[in-house]
């Protein structure tokens, strides 16, 4: 699904379930917060330099915290860490890390203890490029990026073990754009396991 499509969906769903009070499903709002590790797959625009693109498979951390305004819509915050990248040819390497923002629209599936979420919003990506001398041949140097907005999309599937702890898996994608030049500007898709705590307040 394009975001063109995506976002007046997520935006129509948020109206939705706005409309239904907090109480229809008791104990399932609140605070909760939680870790994840996994992979992320990672793009690079390299056609300026190699006639190509350059893609590769790097761990990933994240931790994050949200606010589930009724079971049916939360906002969450993240941190994820990606681990370095090699480029090829010895061109140089990457490290990138992201602060994300996400509106979350999902629904627990009966009292199976499951609850599955689609979430979209935007990520600023953090990047240090460290360029060896074949970079600098084409003249590129060192770069600590200021940061960029990007658009991101993902869902997540959790179980409740209890009601204060919760495992789940997640996959996310933050958009590259397609007019950045930057080699530390990648294309990431992240997916990741982990553990959740859970503060309800209701």
């Amino acid at each position: 699904m394009t975001m063109i499509k995506f976002l007046p969906a997520l935006a129509a769903s948020c109206v939705l379930m706005l409309s239904v009070p907090s109480f229809a499903i008791p104990g399932l709002s609140g605070i909760y917060l939680g870790g994840q590790l996994g992979y992320a797959h990672n793009e690079y625009n390299m056609k300026a330099f190699f006639d190509k693109e350059y893609s590769n498979n790097e761990s990933v951390g994240r931790v994050y915290a949200g606010y589930q305004f009724t079971p049916f819509m939360g906002i969450e915050t993240g941190f994820s860490m990606i681990s370095e990248a090699k480029l090829p040819r010895d061109f140089g390497e990457v490290s990138t890390a992201n602060w994300d923002l996400l509106l979350s629209v999902g629904m627990p599936l009966g009292s199976t203890g499951f609850r599955i979420d689609i979430k979209g919003g935007g990520a600023y990506m953090i990047s240090d490029f460290d360029a060896h001398e074949e970079a600098k041949k084409h003249h590129h140097f060192d770069d600590d990026s200021k940061g960029e907005f990007k658009p991101e999309i993902g869902a997540s599937l959790s179980f409740n073990l209890n009601e204060y702890i919760a495992i789940d898996a997640t996959y996310l994608h933050i958009y590259d754009d397609p007019r950045s030049k930057k080699l530390n500007t990648p294309c990431t898709d992240m997916a990741m396991a982990g553990l959740r705590l859970i503060f309800n307040i209701l």
